[in-house]
């Protein structure tokens, strides 16, 4: 399997026979067998054999291969002038030494075990043990709210009993100076919590809750964010069909501007969700409410076009994954971060940044096309109507035939 990355002499050298030569041989197929460019797969076997041929000079066993020995060779072929032969490049060393490590420990050819993490604060681990138990939120967001929990004790401390109201007000007047609107109230809200966590084991007074201040916010006080159709229809078509990682962004963004789902929706999506023979798709959302939704021939012929010719082989079963090695299953944040790359492709100058303009433009564009409130709320997966009446401002020619004129004279 080795000889297969002989393309490039100067980079790769075939170990001298030793006890790790059949490790290696496992790995490049492996390196192999995860999609990796013929590029990244040189690179690593480049490390890994010079960590190995670095190990038998200095007479270390790969068994007891750890974090400390991979700095201790990293240190040493910062300082030696090894590097010069093309042995190995300095700068590329510890991440893609680390990930060989991880695989020898994976695959039981390492006896070490990785370092643990550094235990959470009491206070922090109670907070998130009490929220689990009461609310029973996904681990995505708890990690969300953990280092928000941190800049928090970081800022006022981690004893509840020098807690009082005028530190509490200061820590998020510091925040909305550094923060957007939404990441302080997003902080302000984790402190509440928090602080009634506190409160119920009787470690600060019920009356601190109220201390934090709220984020002066007046809703449905602004127009949701939206695109025409036009450009919707534009986004589409940046995609290239001819190319896997087309399809697949093809496939998501139908998703988004037909559906309406979240990035999040998106990313989770796994094979068993879509139910083919039923012609829909199901959703699980936000409090783990898992739906049902219609799915449109366009859609499912994009999907489907994803799935035959473009997804990658694999035991994962996400229905979307990344196009570059190690294959896995696309973050929240990626999907958002593919439309704000493709917007910038087809020249669309996006309202918001990210894919939940594509939600709000859909729920405009049905409203503006006369489907009732109820039914629109029905396909956002809305638990409250209410949530969907921002929607309702969504034709400002119309409301200014509404709008009363202002009783005062203005100043020119």
């Amino acid at each position: 399997m080795i000889d297969t990355f002989n393309d490039a002499p100067d980079t790769i050298k075939r170990p001298e026979p030793s006890p790790s030569g059949p490790c290696l041989e496992v790995f490049a197929a492996c390196l192999a067998g995860d999609g990796f460019s013929q590029i990244s797969k040189a690179n690593y076997m480049r490390v890994a054999s010079y960590l190995c041929r670095w190990l038998i000079a200095h007479g270390h066993d790969l068994a007891t291969l750890d974090e400390a020995a991979l700095a201790t060779v990293h240190e040493d072929l910062r300082r030696g002038p090894r590097m010069r032969g093309g042995s190995c490049r300095v700068a590329g060393f510890p991440p893609a030494a680390h990930r060989f490590l991880v695989w020898l420990r994976a695959e039981g050819w390492v006896t070490t075990v990785a370092p643990p993490s550094p235990p959470l604060p009491p206070l922090v681990a109670g907070f998130e043990a009490w929220i689990q138990q009461h609310r029973g939120l996904a681990p995505r967001t708890l990690r969300v709210y953990r280092s928000l929990l941190l800049v928090f004790l970081a800022a006022v401390g981690d004893d509840p009993k020098t807690y009082t109201a005028a530190t509490l007000r200061t820590y998020v007047l510091d925040l909305s100076q550094r923060a957007g609107r939404s990441f302080t109230k997003l902080g302000a809200t984790v402190a509440r919590m928090f602080l009634r966590y506190l409160a119920t084991d009787g470690l600060v007074s019920p009356a601190l809750i109220d201390a934090v201040p709220k984020m002066a916010y007046w809703k449905r006080a602004s127009l949701p964010h939206r695109l025409d159709p036009a450009d919707v229809q534009r986004l589409i078509d940046a995609c290239n069909p001819r190319t896997a990682q087309g399809r697949r962004d093809r496939a998501m963004l139908l998703l988004l501007a037909r559906l309406g789902l979240r990035s999040a929706d998106v990313a989770n999506l796994r094979l068993t969700d879509l139910a083919w023979p039923d012609g829909r798709i199901w959703v699980c959302g936000k409090g783990r409410r898992r739906e049902a939704l219609p799915l449109p021939q366009d859609v499912g012929d994009a999907i489907l076009a994803y799935l035959l010719d473009g997804r990658p082989k694999t035991d994962d079963d996400h229905v979307f994954l990344t196009t570059t090695a190690p294959t896995r299953a696309l973050h929240p944040s990626s999907v958002g971060a593919i439309v704000t790359r493709l917007a910038a492709r087809a020249g669309i100058a996006l309202p918001r940044v990210g894919s939940h303009v594509l939600r709000h433009t859909l729920a405009s564009t049905l409203l503006n096309e006369g489907l009732s409130l109820p039914s629109v709320s029905a396909l956002l997966r809305h638990i409250q109507l209410d949530t969907t009446l921002i929607y309702a401002k969504v034709d400002p020619a119309l409301l200014q035939t509404v709008a009363q004129p202002w009783p005062l004279p203005v100043a020119p």
